[in-house]
């Protein structure tokens, strides 16, 4: 291959690189100017990463300016409305804080704040034996279904009913 042909093909590519990327760096200064220029509202933003449950108050938010014309639904534009509500999904840093991320002012705080109205919540004390004995407790991979012996009057045969993995075949969960 001829030397003079490679050097011209890769100068070729690297100024082609040079003046797409020129474009799109002109391109986004040229958005990012746009959108900041507008009118702007605050809205609620998570000042540190919160977990599920979580009560909130004025030192775990802030307000950040955001852009009216491209509203998030059920945003906060004040922490005070935010304040002494649980939250029932977990909230990254810097997050909106949206009425569906909260739960309702009554609820209080911790996992109870997570359960939906109309349901109910249920917990069950285990001790430390339940799951160590061999053959007890859930394991993983283990499967999970009932299995009843059948007799047919052509032949002895298992039958499974569906489990967990759905497989019946021959008798097998």
């Amino acid at each position: 291959m001829n030397r003079n042909r490679l050097f011209v093909g890769f100068a070729a590519a690297v100024a082609l690189a040079l003046l797409l990327s020129t474009f799109v760096y002109r391109e986004f200064k040229r958005i990012a100017s746009v959108s900041a220029s507008g009118p702007m509202r605050t809205i609620v933003v998570a000042a540190m990463p919160l977990d599920l449950g979580t009560r909130l108050d004025a030192s775990m938010l802030r307000t950040i300016p955001w852009p009216i014309d491209a509203p998030v639904a059920g945003m906060f534009t004040k922490i005070q409305d935010c304040v002494n509500r649980a939250l029932i999904t977990p909230v990254a840093e810097n997050e909106p804080i949206i009425a569906r991320k909260l739960a309702s002012i009554d609820s209080g705080a911790g996992l109870p704040a997570t359960i939906p109205p109309g349901m109910r919540g249920l917990s069950v004390a285990v001790n430390n034996v339940i799951g160590k004995r061999k053959g007890f407790g859930r394991r993983p991979k283990n499967r999970t279904g009932s299995r009843r012996k059948t007799r047919n009057r052509s032949s002895d045969h298992t039958a499974g009913v569906s489990g967990a993995r759905g497989d019946t075949r021959n008798g097998q969960l």
